[in-house]
């Protein structure tokens, strides 16, 4: 029965209806004693009798409730009203409170027919990101479907009703009509749960139901949004349960990368679908990267057949939902260019760093960690689903001789996403131990005759090119990867990376004749290596597009593209017959928090990418930006991200908050640095000049947020410390010199007492007074860690190494300079993960976060690339 207007339950008046379900009826309503307006579900009187339902669902209510994610409506509380003193024997009410929200529901939407790509994709990974946040703390919503979808008047996606369904009263199907209402199930198997025309086949069949199921309803709605049509939805319900469990729907031709990625979703075996929401929620967002409607650029197809080969659909993942577009753009364009062969060698969750063609060109070597494990070499072929283990300690491939000789780096340390040295060895493809050869190099091959290694070895923080290994023939400006000699043994190609950028270079095999090919690349540019013939070569970068494409360069430097596809891309290899070894990944960095008094660690990233700029004393807020350089600050308990606006791009750029909390002080880094101070509040943006600065590598504020410590460096001077009060026009340096401009970059922190600056610098940890007076080096070797601060008593500090994973706190005694491990961190789901950095703690060491660097891809063979 409809509650009329003016109706009290218990504090909550209602103000009018809002809908109506299988589980009670939705109303807008006024919180009398908050003063807000809310969204009042009133639950079936049968709930009130029956005790068991209640303390479960209320237990489910309160799990929601702590879920706090932007795409998931809010439940505020869970209430019980008495009966009605005028009506003797009356029950009382349930009454859930939750968020209201302004706008409409998907279904509303999509009255209108199919929605737009561009749209359609935006839902979809909001969705996704969601139900990722449910899945994560064990909630499968086992409902999903357009009524529950709602979007709001500011573009937002929220998830409804989570949870709910599973405890309905159990209603028999009907046998007219395909919407049979709600279903539901209890706890046991055998019961069926969801809207009909949006259950899964275990549903349908009536067994238990895991996150797997939601991902199947998921792909429903997709095909929805894309074709104006539910694919299962028939006259009546048997007839629509039989169409879910039997047939297969047809994939809508405007959009095929989405198209394919619901249709991995639709598996019918819940092993062939997506096995976690991230991994739905990387494609969505890879996808997102390129055109809305998925069409790729030329030379990224597949033939049809291999397409519709069941394998295919097995095998089916984020990366290859992209590459696959290609064969569907082959219906449309009858002018496309001979369609490319691709095929997928790995079919694990994790992250491929290297990959080599060995001698009889159809056995791959390649470097990968799988599930959160460190990197491990495996042996895989081509034609083959499986791939073995080289039982070799943790390593990445180099290079593969003619002879079948590897080189390998062991024990690989990761501290960029192109440079992760280790120890130089060589092992047999036929077996056996590895040997070690030389520690630190970072890239190795053999030359064509397979007897020497020319290797990127690095030696006092200098990364030289060494052939033989000892013989340095070449000192380059930055640092080398991805070494390569050209097929007649004359040549050697690398990339250099430099504060810039990154370039192709080729030199000499004696070091001389060096030539920049190509510049001007963006991390992560990455992956290199000759053409058969040894006139070009061939490699995947990055332009501003934010996307990997296929190059080729010549020995006259002359450019062209060879192929471009969303996502990201590593070519580790070309062999003689012109088959391309490639990996396909999309990054996903983002943020933890354990917030103070909190019992366990909770992911606060916004959107796709959030990098952590810092952490507030108090632990409770903590700055961050996404991948536009757009910054954020947000409340470490999960609260909802505020923009604060857009800052710097460069991920080496700062953003430091002041202990008042009311500014955040960003480096610019672009052709100078500067430095901006934005407010948290009310207010608007202002400069701090930095006139003459080449660079700035650490701003700390004073305790009394009034003035700013920096380090940084002038054009035609050594690295310094400098004070900048916000009343001043200018820094002025309060230390000498250091030896190198770049000196110091690993760290400046203020005592507790705001009397003494802690600088750590290329492996040493001095002190200073804040006025800059030199006081004392603290005894010990810090090479590799980056300094956070003092602890709270100021007896200590604490660092962290980028090279540990998982990742490690550190305190740091600063009478003995001893080392104490004071807690270790790494993401709840560990695959793909490759780094943590930076990291932020509070001075008494309860609260901490961080930033997870996380990479997941798959690697491919590609013949017909051009």
């Amino acid at each position: 029965m409809t509650l009329p207007t003016g109706t009290r339950l218990g504090a909550y008046e209602i103000l009018g209806p809002l809908g109506a379900g299988g589980m009670g009826e939705v109303y807008r309503a006024r919180d009398t004693r908050l003063a807000r307006t809310v969204a009042l579900k009133v639950l079936p009187d049968e709930f009130f009798e029956d005790t068991e339902r209640v303390v479960r669902f209320e237990r489910e209510a309160k799990l929601l409730a702590a879920l706090n994610h932007p795409g998931i409506a809010a439940i505020y509380s869970f209430e019980e009203t008495p009966g009605s003193p005028d009506s003797p024997g009356s029950s009382g009410r349930h009454l859930l409170v939750m968020e209201l929200l302004e706008g409409e529901t998907l279904r509303e939407s999509l009255a209108g027919g199919p929605l737009p790509a561009r749209r359609t994709l935006d839902v979809a990974v909001q969705m996704a990101r969601g139900l990722a946040a449910a899945h994560e703390k064990g909630v499968v919503h086992r409902d999903l479907k357009p009524e529950n979808v709602f979007l709001t008047k500011d573009g937002r996606v929220k998830l409804l009703d989570f949870g709910l369904a599973k405890l309905a009263p159990s209603l028999p199907a009907s046998e007219s009509g395909s919407e049979a209402g709600t279903l539901s199930r209890m706890t046991k198997a055998g019961v069926i749960l969801g809207t009909v025309s949006y259950m899964s086949p275990e549903q349908v069949r009536g067994e238990s139901v895991d996150h797997r199921s939601d991902i199947f309803g998921f792909g429903t709605i997709v095909y929805e949004m894309i074709s104006g049509q539910n694919p299962f939805r028939r006259e009546t319900s048997p007839e629509t349960m039989t169409a879910i469990l039997k047939e297969e729907p047809s994939l809508p031709l405007e959009t095929p990368s989405l198209s394919l990625i619901a249709a991995r979703c639709l598996e019918k075996k819940r092993e062939r679908r997506f096995q976690s929401t991230e991994d739905l929620a990387f494609a969505l967002e890879t996808l997102a990267m390129g055109p809305p409607s998925g069409g790729l650029a030329q030379r990224t197809s597949t033939p049809l057949a291999r397409r519709q080969s069941r394998m295919g659909w097995i095998a089916l993942s984020a990366a290859t939902v992209l590459l696959v577009t290609g064969a569907w753009l082959l219906t449309k364009w009858a002018e496309a260019p001979p369609p490319m062969n691709f095929e997928r060698l790995t079919f694990r969750r994790g992250f491929v760093w290297s990959a080599r063609f060995a001698p009889d060109g159809n056995t791959v070597v390649f470097g990968a960690a799988w599930e959160g494990k460190p990197v491990e070499l495996f042996e895989t072929r081509v034609g083959s689903t499986e791939s073995r283990s080289l039982g070799l300690e943790p390593g990445n491939i180099l290079a593969v001789s003619r002879a079948g000789e590897m080189a390998i780096a062991l024990r690989p340390r990761f501290l960029t996403g192109s440079n992760h040295p280790g120890t130089l060895a060589r092992a047999s493809l036929a077996g056996g131990a590895a040997r070690d050869l030389l520690a630190e190099v970072n890239a190795a091959d053999w030359s064509p005759d397979g007897n020497e290694l020319v290797v990127a070895h690095s030696v006092n923080g200098k990364s030289l090119l060494e052939f033989p290994p000892g013989k340095t023939i070449h000192e380059p400006e930055g640092i080398l990867g991805d070494l390569r000699f050209s097929p007649d043994g004359r040549l050697i190609a690398f990339w250099e990376y430099v504060p810039s950028g990154a370039r192709v270079v080729v030199v000499s095999r004696d070091g001389s004749g060096r030539r920049v090919l190509s510049d001007g690349w963006r991390p992560p540019s990455r992956g290199l290596a000759w053409s058969p013939s040894g006139r070009e070569v061939w490699f995947t970068a990055v332009r501003d597009q934010g996307r990997s494409e296929v190059y080729a360069v010549d020995l006259s430097a002359r450019v062209r593209l060879v192929a471009r596809m969303p996502g990201f891309l590593d070519l580790f290899d070309v062999a003689r017959d012109g088959r391309v070894l490639i990996g396909h990944w999309a990054a996903g960095p983002g943020v933890v928090a354990r917030a103070p008094g909190a019992s366990a660690e909770l992911n606060i990233s916004w959107l796709a990418v959030s990098i952590l700029g810092d952490l507030s004393q108090d632990g409770r807020i903590a700055v961050f930006k996404d991948g536009y350089g757009t910054l954020y600050l947000r409340k470490t308990d999960g609260s909802a991200a505020v923009r604060l606006g857009t800052v710097s791009l460069d991920p080496m750029a700062l953003s430091t908050l002041s202990p008042d909390g009311a500014w955040v002080a960003a480096t610019m880094l672009e052709s100078r640095p500067r430095m901006t101070l934005v407010p948290t509040g009310a207010g608007a943006s202002r400069e701090l000049a930095l006139e003459g600065f080449e660079g700035v590598s650490a701003v700390l504020w004073m305790h009394d947020s009034k003035s700013i410590f920096l380090l940084g460096w002038q054009k035609g001077h050594g690295a310094r410390i400098y004070r900048q009060s916000l009343s001043e026009k200018g820094p002025r340096p309060i230390t000498a010199e250091m030896t190198s401009p770049s000196q110091g970059a690993d760290g400046l922190a203020l005592s507790p007492d705001g009397r003494s600056l802690a600088l750590m610098s290329d492996g040493t940890l001095r002190l200073f007074s804040a006025e800059g007076t030199a006081l004392r080096t603290v005894p010990g070797d810090f090479t590799g860690h980056t300094l956070i601060g003092w602890t709270s008593d100021g007896r200590a500090l604490y660092s962290y190494q980028t090279a540990d994973l998982p990742g490690r706190i550190y305190r740091l005694d600063l009478a003995t300079g001893e080392l104490k491990v004071h807690r270790a961190l790494l993401p709840a789901d560990p695959a793909g993960i490759w780094r943590i950095h930076p990291v932020r703690i509070t001075p008494d060491g309860s609260s901490y976060a961080y930033t997870y660097n996380r990479r997941v891809g798959d690697l491919y063979v590609f013949d017909g690339l051009r």
